[in-house]
């Protein structure tokens, strides 16, 4: 047994042993419940909020992407430049898709 004990690194017999406990001291905390639903909804419930804050963010990204694109439109016909009419437009409508992302993503038959 001492052999054995010299031959192992020490630096991995921590790394075992703070394993070990990692594993060990996890422990569920279970809650029995009639209610079904209940579970479902403390399950979901943060992946829903953290769904409300992305397709905000993705709705604030689309009011930038329609004013640039606005911004971008009267240079544009000023200049008579088409390229840069186009630009703008698909710039416009590119904000617009971020807009309305939510009822896209409901129109594929996710609820959001």
């Amino acid at each position: 047994m001492k052999n054995l004990l010299r031959n192992i690194n020490k630096r991995n017999l921590a790394k075992a042993v703070m394993v070990a406990l990692t594993v060990l001291s996890n422990c569920m905390v279970c809650f029995a419940t009639t209610d079904p639903d209940a579970i479902a909804k403390q399950i979901t419930s943060p992946f829903i909020s953290f769904l409300s804050v992305m397709i905000t963010i993705v709705q604030v990204v689309g009011g930038y992407f329609i004013l640039k694109g606005i911004m971008e439109f009267g240079p544009a016909i000023k200049n008579q430049d088409d390229s840069g009419t186009a630009s703008a437009v698909k710039t416009f409508i590119t904000g617009l898709l971020f807009i309305f992302s939510r009822l896209i993503i409901q129109l594929f038959g996710v609820s959001v």
